[in-house]
């Protein structure tokens, strides 16, 4: 639970110090203010996502007007997306997973203030992740733990090898047992798969929208011991009845 912990921890961080750099990039403070945007083109050029290991980055004027996006595949500006936008654009930066569409996202807004007032905030810029099965694989990289997140009740995405998907949902995970409480229970999947699981504590780091928890696989060696099991009771029962032959 804490490596998982700690590897949404340095996904979090780096998209905040991403978006950090930007905004108080000189160059992009002054475009922001004066809707330059092919000197923004020219800062955050496409490629950038690819060279950052990130999904998404966008920067809006202090009307929030999308001067620039470079994205593997861009978000909908929705309504929830938009109040969050003015939200940070009249108050204070704002990191959190959020619905957008049928999906999650992991993203970060931060101000961009203006070159020589440094008070006067003149746009925003976005950096952020979908949370989908990539994003829970490159957690599981990091720390080495398979993780499963949910929407309530439902799967949102999981690090899940292909073998232990269910065909039938594509993040490859079913919905949560009963006894799947807010500490411990078992998730299931294709041919006899079970993962022990444990809910990672996240909500005070912007994922209180969504749940994630750190799961085990344990169904190879519960597999193992069963054929070993039966194995051994086969065996028990030919020296049995070579026993009893001989006698």
């Amino acid at each position: 639970e804490k490596r998982v912990q700690l590897s949404l921890y340095r996904c979090r961080k780096k998209i905040q110090t991403c978006a950090h750099l930007f905004s108080d990039n000189r160059q992009i403070r002054q475009s922001a203010y004066l809707n330059d945007v092919g000197t923004i083109e020219g800062i955050l050029p496409h490629y950038l996502v690819s060279e950052l290991d990130v999904d998404h980055i966008a920067v809006f004027n202090g009307s929030g007007q999308l001067l620039h996006q470079v994205a593997t595949c861009a978000p909908v500006m929705d309504l929830s997306r938009s109040k969050m936008l003015q939200d940070v654009l009249h108050g204070s930066d704002v990191t959190m997973a959020h619905k957008n569409g049928n999906s999650f996202l992991l993203e970060t807004f931060h101000r961009i203030f203006h070159a020589n007032q440094k008070n006067m905030v003149v746009g925003a810029i976005c950096v952020g992740y979908w949370i989908n099965n990539d994003f829970a694989r490159s957690i599981k990289n990091m720390c080495g733990v398979d993780i499963a997140v949910f929407d309530a009740d439902q799967p949102v995405a999981s690090s899940f090898t292909q073998v232990q998907t269910l065909k039938s949902v594509s993040s490859g995970i079913r919905i949560p047992t009963k006894n799947l409480s807010h500490d411990r229970g078992t998730l299931f999947g294709e041919d006899n798969y079970t993962f022990d699981s444990v809910q990672v504590d996240f909500s005070q780091n912007g994922f209180n929208k969504i749940q994630i928890y750190a799961v085990l696989d344990h169904s190879p060696l519960k597999i193992a011991l069963k054929k070993t099991t039966v194995t051994i009771l086969i065996a028990f029962g030919l020296l049995v009845s070579l026993g009893a032959v001989i006698a």
